[in-house]
C-alpha cells in the first residue's frame, strides 16, 4: 500500500510538471490536462507500481526527466520575468555572454504576450 501511495505521489508531481510545462499560458489546457492526468493516474496506479517495482531503473529515469523539466521551467520562467520587467540590459551586464538574453528572444517574448 505504501509503494502505491508513493508511486501515486511521484506520478502526480510528474504529471503536474508535465501538464504545466505543456500548457504554458493556456489555463484551459492546464485544467483539461490535469483532469486527464488524474484520471489516468488513478486507473493505472496499480499497474505502474508493479512496473516500477519490477524495473526500478524506470523510477530513476522518471526522476531525471522530472528534474530536467523542473529546471528548464525555472530557467525559462526566470528569463521571461527578466524580459517582462524590462531588465534585460541589467541582466546581460551581470551574466556571462553565453547566458545573455538576445534582442530576438526578448522580441519573441513580447510577441508571445500580445
Amino acid at each position: 500500500m505504501i509503494q502505491i501511495l508513493l508511486a501515486d505521489l511521484a506520478m502526480s508531481l510528474d504529471n503536474v510538471l508535465a501538464v504545466a510545462g505543456a500548457a504554458r499560458e493556456h489555463p484551459q489546457v492546464l485544467v483539461a490536462g490535469l483532469l486527464l492526468s488524474i484520471t489516468l493516474t488513478g486507473v493505472a496506479a496499480g499497474y505502474i507500481a508493479k512496473l516500477l517495482h519490477r524495473f526500478r531503473w524506470l523510477g530513476y529515469l522518471g526522476l531525471a526527466i522530472v528534474f530536467y523539466v523542473a529546471l528548464h521551467m525555472i530557467w525559462e520562467g526566470h528569463r521571461a520575468v527578466v524580459i517582462d520587467l524590462h531588465k534585460v540590459e541589467a541582466y546581460n551586464a551581470l551574466t556571462p555572454d553565453a547566458l545573455d538574453i538576445s534582442t530576438e528572444e526578448a522580441k519573441a517574448r513580447h510577441h508571445q504576450r500580445q
